[in-house]
């Protein structure tokens, strides 16, 4: 499974997976799409900044 694992999962569910080097660290970022329940106002994928 692994790193091409969580890019295959992140792929399924519509979203994108990036890892790599940057900055001296090793970075995993995954991007999934983000539906709230019962919103059918929502026609695409709202990107969510914690």
């Amino acid at each position: 499974m692994g790193l091409v694992g969580i890019g295959e999962r992140a792929s399924a569910l519509g979203g994108t997976a990036w890892t790599g080097a940057h900055g001296g660290e090793f970075i995993v970022d995954v991007t999934l799409p983000w539906v709230v329940a019962g919103d059918e106002s929502a026609a695409s994928a709202t990107t969510v900044t914690p």
